[in-house]
Protein backbone atom coordinates (compact mmCIF):
# COMPACT_ATOMS: atom_id res chain seq x y z
CA UNK A 1 0.00 0.00 0.00
CA UNK A 2 2.48 2.57 0.95
CA UNK A 3 1.22 6.08 -0.43
CA UNK A 4 -1.70 4.50 -1.75
CA UNK A 5 -3.34 4.24 1.81
CA UNK A 6 -3.03 8.23 2.35
CA UNK A 7 -4.61 8.80 -1.40
CA UNK A 8 -7.46 6.27 -1.37
CA UNK A 9 -8.47 5.55 2.15
CA UNK A 10 -7.66 8.42 4.20
CA UNK A 11 -9.36 11.68 2.14
CA UNK A 12 -12.35 8.95 2.07
CA UNK A 13 -12.95 9.02 5.84
CA UNK A 14 -11.24 12.17 6.55
CA UNK A 15 -8.04 11.42 8.29
CA UNK A 16 -4.94 13.29 8.02
CA UNK A 17 -2.48 11.64 5.95
CA UNK A 18 -0.50 9.08 8.42
CA UNK A 19 3.23 7.74 8.25
CA UNK A 20 4.28 5.08 5.58
CA UNK A 21 7.01 2.24 5.75
CA UNK A 22 8.55 1.75 2.99
CA UNK A 23 10.55 -0.93 1.51
CA UNK A 24 13.23 1.50 1.38
CA UNK A 25 13.51 1.81 5.45
CA UNK A 26 15.26 -1.71 5.61
CA UNK A 27 18.66 -2.48 5.37
CA UNK A 28 18.72 -6.13 3.77
CA UNK A 29 21.01 -9.11 4.95
CA UNK A 30 22.85 -8.15 7.99
CA UNK A 31 24.43 -10.25 9.65
CA UNK A 32 22.43 -9.37 12.94
CA UNK A 33 19.26 -8.88 11.36
CA UNK A 34 18.52 -10.67 8.32
CA UNK A 35 14.62 -10.96 7.39
CA UNK A 36 14.01 -12.68 3.64
CA UNK A 37 10.96 -10.25 3.52
CA UNK A 38 11.33 -6.92 4.04
CA UNK A 39 8.29 -5.94 5.38
CA UNK A 40 8.48 -7.44 8.44
CA UNK A 41 12.17 -5.94 8.79
CA UNK A 42 10.89 -3.09 7.92
CA UNK A 43 8.24 -2.65 11.27
CA UNK A 44 11.36 -3.97 13.22
CA UNK A 45 13.52 -0.83 12.11
CA UNK A 46 10.15 1.11 13.24
CA UNK A 47 9.79 -0.46 16.56
CA UNK A 48 13.50 0.03 17.34
CA UNK A 49 13.28 3.39 15.97
CA UNK A 50 10.61 4.35 18.74
CA UNK A 51 8.26 4.43 16.22
CA UNK A 52 5.08 5.11 17.08
CA UNK A 53 1.28 3.12 16.60
CA UNK A 54 0.77 0.92 12.95
CA UNK A 55 -1.34 -1.27 11.02
CA UNK A 56 -0.57 -3.88 9.06
CA UNK A 57 -2.65 -4.80 6.24
CA UNK A 58 -1.46 -7.98 4.26
CA UNK A 59 -3.10 -10.67 2.94
CA UNK A 60 -0.02 -12.80 3.19
CA UNK A 61 0.92 -12.81 6.74
CA UNK A 62 3.51 -15.72 7.66
CA UNK A 63 4.08 -17.73 11.25
CA UNK A 64 7.43 -15.18 11.82
CA UNK A 65 5.57 -11.82 11.65
CA UNK A 66 2.44 -13.46 13.47
CA UNK A 67 4.95 -14.28 16.51
CA UNK A 68 6.75 -10.65 16.18
CA UNK A 69 3.61 -8.71 16.34
CA UNK A 70 2.55 -11.17 19.37
CA UNK A 71 5.90 -9.77 21.27
CA UNK A 72 5.69 -6.42 19.80
CA UNK A 73 5.12 -3.72 22.38
CA UNK A 74 4.31 -0.98 20.32
CA UNK A 75 0.09 -0.89 19.69
CA UNK A 76 -0.88 -1.84 16.48
CA UNK A 77 -3.64 -3.50 14.05
CA UNK A 78 -3.14 -6.33 12.37
CA UNK A 79 -5.54 -7.10 9.20
CA UNK A 80 -5.15 -10.13 7.32
CA UNK A 81 -7.70 -9.82 4.33
CA UNK A 82 -8.69 -12.72 2.30
CA UNK A 83 -6.38 -12.56 -1.06
CA UNK A 84 -9.80 -13.13 -2.95
CA UNK A 85 -11.74 -9.84 -1.24
CA UNK A 86 -9.68 -7.90 -0.21
CA UNK A 87 -10.25 -4.54 2.32
CA UNK A 88 -13.90 -5.03 3.86
CA UNK A 89 -15.83 -2.60 5.14
CA UNK A 90 -15.42 -3.93 8.36
CA UNK A 91 -11.53 -4.29 7.90
CA UNK A 92 -11.57 0.07 7.78
CA UNK A 93 -14.02 0.57 10.20
CA UNK A 94 -11.28 -1.72 12.49
CA UNK A 95 -8.88 0.82 11.01
CA UNK A 96 -10.64 4.09 11.99
CA UNK A 97 -11.19 2.55 15.47
CA UNK A 98 -7.49 2.16 15.59
CA UNK A 99 -6.73 5.60 14.49
CA UNK A 100 -8.68 7.30 16.95
CA UNK A 101 -8.06 5.61 19.77
CA UNK A 102 -4.39 5.83 19.05
CA UNK A 103 -4.41 9.53 18.46
CA UNK A 104 -5.99 10.56 21.66
CA UNK A 105 -2.96 8.95 23.39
Amino acid sequence: WEDLANELIAPYFGWEPLGVIRQSDVVYHTQLNYRPWWKLGAIENHVGRGGGPFIWADDDIDSETEITLRNCDVPHLRISPDTDVGLTPSNIEEMAEFIQRESRV
